[in-house]
């Protein structure tokens, strides 16, 4: 599973289409530089009638701090008020980690303005072996001070949320009925999530909004969404289509990662990367997006997350051409040493699960040959060993290709088939990394 965020216009699409609770008039619109706003009020006539909220959809905090956040505009306001800031160039800093990040604000998110008085929290997340919901009665901008309101309630797998004993609801939200309508919406956003493959959904805050028929019902107004990629397969439908996710404000893709998504879309296979640290000791060619996702967990399980290199998947069957590019581009990242990044002593992972229909031969070739390219710069300036985990059609042949270039590469590698579970090899990787550590302490 790798979790990617959305848009909050998209997430709140998502909940329009499938959540069977929400008030029929909810709904959202966005807004960049280039929208025709005549254009956008006929096909949304409410934007004509109603007060208006404007805000950033750009994956950030801090946005009324910026002075981004519009409300109770009218259309012509609203339009004046991205037009105003649309392209704006801000900084956002993070707090808890002491970093800063600057972009450009492209993406706005329009939607009708909700009178209320009391904000609640509400939020569903994917752990490793159950999913966490938290609810509150206290929502808002100061959530974090009063997380100790917030309950959580956690869920097995393949179970449905209860109630927990003794959170009376009731007194909490201020009476029966608002607390049924929370919970009644806390259950059907379990079900959505669920259902759509979200592994992360906020909602902070939601009200509670009388309707015209005497009923309550919770409004979202504030959230933030992801889902996971790896379902992307079988959501098509579900997701209106969507095929690709915003990058994180703040980040620039590097000319290797724009240059693999080129190749990506291309090709039928499936070819990803995202640079994570160029400075990297231990970097990764995996095949499949689920393998990616376990060889990067167990990285960063032994310790090693500030030393990966990279993230990303090969997939899908790619030919000769298509792996050697892939590997190319990955070896050349992993072997550029400079003053700023002089760590030596690397590692590469080439590693899989047991493929299906993939040919593994024929997917090492361009590997092999990537690597008898970058040979000298293998073993001159990074210190590198290779280690090799794979199974599938023509498996044996591969790995043994695979060992015979290690003569004309001059570097260490070390081959292993299915009968070794897939990551020992990142245990062995790890083990390499800090033998040489020590040598290098012993030495000096």
């Amino acid at each position: 599973m790798a979790r990617k965020k959305i848009r909050e216009c998209t997430a709140k699409g998502l909940l329009k289409r499938h959540h069977k609770l929400l008030p029929n008039n909810f709904g959202a619109v966005q807004a960049v530089a280039e929208t025709d706003w005549v254009a956008l009020a006929e096909a949304h006539p409410w934007l004509k009638t109603e007060k208006l909220v404007v805000k950033p959809d750009m994956l950030f905090g801090q946005r009324g701090k910026h002075d981004l956040v519009g409300l109770k505009l009218t259309l012509e306001e609203a339009e004046a008020f991205v037009k105003a800031r649309v392209g704006r160039i801000i900084t956002v800093e993070n707090h808890a980690s002491h970093t800063a990040v600057t972009d450009t604000v492209t993406h706005f998110i329009i939607e009708r303005f909700v009178p209320h008085e009391e904000e609640f929290y509400l939020s569903i997340q994917s752990m490793r072996e159950y999913t966490c919901i938290h609810l509150s009665h206290k929502g808002g901008i100061y959530i974090e001070e009063n997380w100790d309101l917030v309950k959580e309630i956690r869920v097995e797998v393949g179970e449905q949320p209860q109630k927990p004993e003794g959170y009376n609801m009731d007194e909490l939200f201020g009476s029966k009925t608002i607390a049924d309508a929370v919970w009644s919406f806390v259950l059907e956003s379990f079900r959505v999530f669920e259902d759509l493959d979200f592994t992360m959904m906020e909602f902070n805050p939601f009200v509670a909004v009388a309707q015209a028929d005497g009923s309550i019902r919770c409004v979202p107004l504030d959230m933030r969404g992801e889902l996971d990629d790896q379902a992307a397969f079988k959501n098509q439908k579900k997701w209106d289509g969507l095929d690709s996710f915003p990058r994180v404000f703040g980040h620039k893709n590097s000319p290797e990662e724009d240059f693999i998504a080129g190749l990506d879309a291309q090709t039928g296979a499936s070819l990803k990367l995202t640079l994570i640290n160029p400075a990297g000791r231990m970097w990764l060619l995996v095949a499949g997006g689920g393998a990616s996702v376990i060889f990067t967990d167990t990285v960063c399980d032994l310790g090693h997350s500030s030393q990966l290199g990279n993230y990303g998947e090969y997939s899908g069957n790619p030919n000769d051409e298509d792996t050697y590019q892939y590997a190319k581009t990955v070896l050349d990242l992993a072997t550029r040493l400079d003053d700023q990044h002089p760590h030596k002593g690397r590692c590469l992972l080439i590693g899989g699960g047991i493929a299906n229909f993939t040919d593994v031969k024929a997917t090492f070739r361009g590997i092999c040959r990537a690597l008898l390219e970058y040979g000298e710069k293998l073993r001159r300036e990074a210190d590198f060993k290779i280690f090799v985990r794979r199974g599938g059609p023509n498996y044996e042949a591969a790995l043994r290709m695979m060992k015979e270039i290690e003569a004309g590469i001059g570097v260490p590698v070390e081959v292993y088939g299915p009968d070794t579970h897939m990551t020992r090899i990142v245990h062995l990787a790890s083990e390499y990394l800090n033998e040489f550590d020590r040598n290098k302490v012993t030495a000096s």
